[in-house]
């Protein structure tokens, strides 16, 4: 919350935590959200505030034990949605950690349309898709990852703002944080190895979306080339029995 503060009185109008910044037991979650609610208020931001919920076996469906999940408030005191992590990663956090099944939100505020996703949802192009859809202007992508994957995993976002015609801010933790215009322009970029007790990023990003073909009609270029090669390859087949 200092950080948050700190980075607010430097002008920052909207701040996003990285995933899973903190974890919290369901009975100090209210207490979390009361002090990001008022964090929010007294500094006039728009505050996403990533985390996780941790429960007891036996509390939540299918032995799952947590929740991977942002809350994004406003400058009113006000909760503007829920998102839980749809994807969570194949092994251990699919295993334990419960999937949403929410919609992307897409939320209206002075400074454009604002959608979050959290990291992996990001590798995702027809679940990103709704995005574009939407009309988003921005989309926030808090993320956690490991070093041998950064700045890749980072950069790949960068196509799903090409996609989709947005501006991307990913806040990502143990890996490269970044920011990119819609046409995947790199405004900033910023390692987490390089700081040995973690570090902020800020950057201006465009508050308006470009229309893009994709949004509209989504993958139809790539099953265009399936088809086209599955034509030639049967031509190749075909034409040598004719003859």
């Amino acid at each position: 919350m200092q950080r948050t503060g700190a980075e607010a009185e430097q002008g920052s109008k909207i701040i996003i935590w990285s995933e899973a910044s903190t974890s919290v037991s369901p009975d100090k979650e209210d207490e979390l959200l009361k002090r990001a609610k008022e964090l929010a208020q007294n500094k006039n931001i728009y505050l996403g505030v990533s985390y996780m919920a941790l429960y007891k076996r036996g509390i939540l469906p299918d032995g799952k034990i947590g929740k991977n999940k942002i809350v994004f408030i406003n400058p009113q005191y006000e909760i503007e949605t829920i998102y839980l992590k749809h994807i969570p990663v194949p092994g251990f956090e699919a295993s334990l950690f419960e999937k949403g099944v929410s919609d992307i939100p897409v939320i209206t505020t002075p400074y454009g349309k604002i959608a979050m996703v959290i990291c992996y949802d990001a590798d995702f192009s027809q679940f990103v898709k709704q995005v574009g859809k939407n009309k988003a202007d921005i989309l926030l992508i808090p993320g956690n990852d490991w070093e041998e994957i950064a700045p890749y995993h980072t950069r790949l976002s960068y196509f799903r703002g090409i996609e989709n015609g947005v501006s991307i801010f990913s806040a990502a933790n143990m890996a490269t944080m970044g920011a990119a215009d819609p046409y995947g322009k790199v405004i900033q970029e910023k390692s987490t190895f390089d700081f040995e007790n973690g570090t902020s990023m800020k950057a201006q990003v465009p508050t308006k979306r470009v229309n893009t073909l994709y949004a509209i009609l989504g993958d139809w270029f790539a099953w265009v080339c399936v088809f086209l090669t599955g034509a030639c390859v049967l031509y190749m087949v075909i034409t040598p029995i004719i003859r």
